[in-house]
């Protein structure tokens, strides 16, 4: 597949009406290719935009509520610290593109299903990933969040011109639309996905996956990460059009994302799981990102025949003095005689002459009972029976057929329609009261149902809201507030494996407050505790975006530096250890001055788990002890056999000079 060039896409652009990141989100792409970037810097720049803020903060949490070993966060500064640059670019790149373009003039583009769309793309996609550990989980989100974000910008540029591509395509198979977009904007949404992805700055192993995300053989890209990639966005546009559809394991089409599935290494059982956690993440992603889903189900051949587009709703409460009747009957003698009896009884009732003027007011108004005759003309009560039922309002209507012909056929027929109940004609009064009465007891249980299910819901989310809270403290330190150590091993564990997989380094330090013992034997406990937290505070915010600080016992500290080479990892504890040193505390008319000594390491080729990583840098404190306190050693090199002894020791002088 050819890629859309530089020059036409320049021109496509100049347009100004491509969808793009919002300002602020542009602003912190710029920022984020500076290492050195601070967490109050970007926070500042994204706080311009609340709402952005807001579901930073949302997703985040989403994302780290499927992760071992984390926990909630609930500022934007925590946020940032927490999830680190690359997954702050990544969100605030999708979630500003999409906030900005929930509306457009493109009128045969569905922009609220589009997003629908798109967001089961990117939460099937993340679930394919995850199995293979193949991207970070936010990076694949992106991806097939934006993986359909060419078609949007068609939309956009070309309203008219695209509306009608639309109109004769949008329903065809894909590679229609593709021929079609190429043959009027001489590209299609494929490359324009491709170019606008690029243009944003977003890795090449990204969006190099789009031109293959229908078809493999298009791929130009020979990175089999890439390749992998393109292969989870074909499944993931399968599993996209079944919830859209709302659709189950029982569709011919989840039959034929089955055995694409297979080709790819994904078989039935896992297949069935990342549909159903797509499917329920999706459902409570809509309400979270407040994307409006169209509900709308198709009426079948009886309502397409009458040309009827009816919307469907929930059912609503039955009310206290009676029900929402419709009674349909083109005998005006027989409707007369109902209408007295059914509102001298208490219940609200609407009259219909058609089949085909009830099943319009079915839907708009929502009775809970219908009385209806069975033989009319245009469309009987048979035809009536069966449009109803395949539509959600109809499916809780209580219906009672009138009919003269009680013949056992005829009765049959009419259940088999949908009925729920018969009356026959002529009418008599009290057996039509005896037969409401049945219809009365069935809301009652829908209603007890209801009342039940909304208890049940509450109950839920109390404990959710405990479990969350029970899941924070497991991971949190109650002290100084900041991750333990079980967060500290889960995420060393996991940077660790990422390190590995794409062969970056890794880098840690282990932070010791000096004379610790000391403050607490002449100061008290009180005091300890009061340095424990101003010290964990104060690594914190002196940490790089993207470092984790943790507490993991006693006075001791765990700083984890993704992608940190040992150069880097220098100048970070150099500003930690400074930070420290600066911090004054006045106890009983005395000043108390505070120190930290650290030792630094870095993945080593030698280290085979974290333990040895950890080692390394406990040794490196140890030295620095040794060396006179409130000092750096790097541990650089490792001996051939561990057993023999302890690594070389490469120590840095105590008297540092502190950055400026």
């Amino acid at each position: 597949m050819s890629q859309l060039s530089e020059h036409r896409f320049l021109e496509i652009k100049a347009t100004g009406d491509l969808p793009s990141p919002t300002g602020v989100a542009l602003n912190v792409l710029e920022q984020l290719q500076n290492r050195e970037v601070s967490t109050d810097d970007i926070t500042s720049t994204i706080q311009a935009d609340p709402a952005l803020a807001g579901r930073l903060i949302k997703l985040a949490n989403s994302f780290n509520r499927g992760s071992n070993g984390s926990r909630p966060v609930v500022s934007l500064t925590e946020t940032i610290s927490r999830v680190g640059p690359g997954v702050a670019r990544h969100i605030t790149v999708g979630l500003s593109v999409l906030s900005t373009n929930m509306e457009g003039q493109c009128q045969g583009f569905d922009y609220h299903q589009f997003w629908s769309y798109s967001l089961a793309m990117g939460i099937s996609t993340e679930l394919f990933s995850e199995r293979e550990k193949l991207f970070p989980r936010d990076e694949a989100f992106t991806v097939g969040l934006l993986s359909n974000i060419g078609r949007l910008g068609l939309a956009n540029v070309y309203p008219d011109q695209y509306s009608k591509i639309l109109e004769q395509h949008g329903e065809g198979p894909i590679n229609e639309l593709l021929v079609a977009e190429q043959k009027i904007f001489l590209t299609d949404h494929l490359e324009m996905a491709h170019a606008m992805m690029k243009d944003w700055g977003l890795p090449a192993v990204h969006y190099d996956a789009i031109p293959g995300m229908y078809d493999l053989d298009r791929l130009t890209s020979t990175n089999p990460r890439t390749r992998s990639l393109a292969q989870y966005l074909n499944l993931s546009t399968r599993i996209a059009t079944l919830c859209i559809q709302e659709q189950t394991t029982d569709h011919p089409l989840y039959r034929a994302l089955e055995r694409e599935a297979i080709k790819v290494g994904v078989d039935a059982q896992e297949l069935s799981s990342i549909f159903e956690n797509t499917l329920e993440v999706w459902r409570e992603w809509r309400k979270l990102l407040d994307v409006p889903v169209d509900e709308a189900e198709e009426l079948e051949k009886t309502c397409q025949d009458f040309k009827i587009s009816p919307e469907l709703i929930d059912l609503e409460q039955t009310q206290d003095m009676g029900l929402q009747v419709l009674i349909v009957d083109d005998d005006e003698s027989t409707t007369t005689l109902l209408f007295q009896q059914l509102v001298d009884a208490g219940h609200t009732v609407t009259i219909a002459r058609t089949g085909k003027e009830a099943l319009q007011l079915a839907l708009e108004n929502k009775p809970q009972l219908m009385i209806t005759d069975l033989k009319m003309p245009e469309m009987s009560g048979f035809d009536l029976c069966r449009a109803l039922r395949r539509t959600r309002i109809g499916q809780k209507i209580y219906i009672i057929a009138m009919t003269a012909d009680t013949e056992e056929k005829s009765l049959i027929q009419a259940f088999k329609a949908g009925a729920d109940d018969y009356i026959e004609k002529p009418l008599r009064p009290n057996v039509v009261r005896a037969r409401i009465r049945g219809g009365q007891r069935v809301f009652k249980l829908l209603q007890a149902i209801k009342e039940e299910r909304k208890e049940n819901r509450r109950i839920l989310a109390e404990l959710a809201k405990a479990n969350k809270h029970l899941e924070q403290a497991a991971l949190t330190d109650p002290l100084t507030n900041i991750p333990n150590r079980r967060y500290a091993t889960s995420r060393l564990e996991q940077e660790w494996a990422s390190a590995d997989r794409e062969k970056r380094p890794l880098s840690c330090m282990l932070v010791d407050i000096d004379h610790f013992k000391q403050i607490n034997d002449e100061y008290g406990h009180d005091v300890g505790d009061k340095v424990l937290f101003e010290v964990a505070q104060t690594l914190r915010s002196a940490a790089r975006v993207g470092d984790e600080v943790c507490r993991i016992g006693g006075e001791e500290f765990l700083v984890i530096c993704e992608n940190t080479d040992l150069a880097a990892a220098q100048i970070t504890a150099e500003r930690l250890r400074s930070a420290v040193e600066k911090l004054t505390f006045s106890v009983a008319d005395q000043s108390l001055k505070i120190t930290v000594s650290i030792g630094i390491a870095t993945r080593h080729e030698q280290d085979t788990d974290i333990d040895d990583l950890l080692k390394a840098a406990d040794i490196g404190v140890y030295q620095a002890k040794s060396n006179g306190r409130n000092c750096l050693v790097t541990i650089s090199e490792r001996n051939g056999d561990r057993k023999k002894g302890p690594p070389k020791v490469a120590p840095q002088p105590c008297e540092v000079e502190p950055l400026a």
